[in-house]
Formats: C-alpha cells, structure tokens, sequence
C-alpha cells in the first residue's frame, strides 16, 4: 500500500526501441494507458548506405527508415540481397516510431 493506505502496481516493461528497461508505479484505481504495437512484413528490395527501400503488399514503395549503422541486422539484410535480390523485413510501428526489427529470407513465391 501506498503512503495514503491505496494499493500501487507497479509496471516494468523494456523499450522495443531501445531495449531499456522502464518502470511506473501508478494506484491500483487508476486507468493505465497502453500503446498501440502493429507489426508489418515488408519485402527489403535495395538498400543505400542504412537507407531501407521496402515495398508493402499493395505495391507501394516506402524508402524512410534506416537500419543501425554496422548493426547485425544491416549485414544479414545486405549478405540476403545479394544472394536472392529480395528478402523480408518485419517493421515495428508504435507511438509514432518506426523501427526494423527482423530480416528473413523470402521463400515460396
């Protein structure tokens, strides 16, 4: 119980941006907002420096977001296209950011 004898809960969750751990404590009464996370698979048709051109299924391009500079990911994308030319990316979208956040090979087309 808290100071004023109301019960707290106390959430511990890890960034999936960054990866860092964050804590809130907030009374057990009270509403607790939380955000929204959508996953998309993109298919990762070129990459320029860290820049990512992705393609979505309805064809459109999108050439906005940008792996990590000498990250494992980047390799694993780069060593992908130049085998196959193409592979997939999953896209974490959530309060407004965007981030890759897994490169696979593309099978059964």
């Amino acid at each position: 119980t808290g100071k004023h004898g109301h019960a707290k809960c106390v959430f511990t969750a890890i960034d999936i941006f960054t990866g860092k751990k964050k804590e809130s404590m907030s009374p057990s009464t009270h509403t607790i907002e939380a955000p929204n996370v959508k996953r998309v698979q993109y298919t990762l048709t070129m990459i320029e420096g860290t820049t990512a051109t992705l393609m979505d299924a309805n064809m459109e391009e999108k050439a906005d977001l940008d792996f990590d500079e000498g990250s494992d990911l980047l390799k694993q994308a780069n060593e992908l296209l130049e085998e196959d030319g193409d592979c997939l990316v999953d896209v974490i979208t959530s309060m407004g950011k965007e981030k890759i956040m897994a490169v696979k090979k593309q099978v059964g087309l």
